[in-house]
């Protein structure tokens, strides 16, 4: 069989593959117990997801906790300027795994950590 005629004839089951795992969706993932790569790089994923959803929760929080104008203007710049040093923080954090299968992994553990630090920063009252 030439190799064309193979290659057509596998189109189907190729197209039937690819839909079946795109239907599933999510996959299955015990992130206590991550057992590879991909495993490990999807928990820390999700972990760093969870983390900027309570961050933008705490932001909002004291956004609206009855500031001043001039004190929201302050914790705006203040939070924008703080996201980008963070990104920046872990991209040189975690540089030394560029182009490796754990980089992601180590970029969003590092965002977590530091998202996570972030929360309670804001949360905590120096004038108490």
């Amino acid at each position: 069989m030439h190799l064309r005629t193979l290659f057509l004839y596998s189109l189907p089951f190729l197209f039937y593959t690819v839909t079946a795992v795109s239907a599933e969706g999510t996959p299955k993932v015990d992130c206590n117990d991550p057992q590879s790569t991909y495993e490990i790089n999807y928990c820390a994923e999700k972990a760093y997801q969870s983390a900027d959803a309570a961050l933008n929760r705490a932001y909002k929080n004291l956004m609206n906790s009855g500031l001043s104008a001039e004190e929201q203007a302050l914790l705006k710049t203040a939070q924008r300027t703080w996201i980008k040093f963070r990104d920046e923080h872990c991209e040189y954090a975690v540089y030394g795994a560029r182009g490796g299968t754990g980089f992601s992994g180590f970029l969003n553990a590092c965002l977590q950590d530091m998202t996570e630090e972030r929360i309670r920063s804001l949360e905590k009252s120096y004038l108490e």
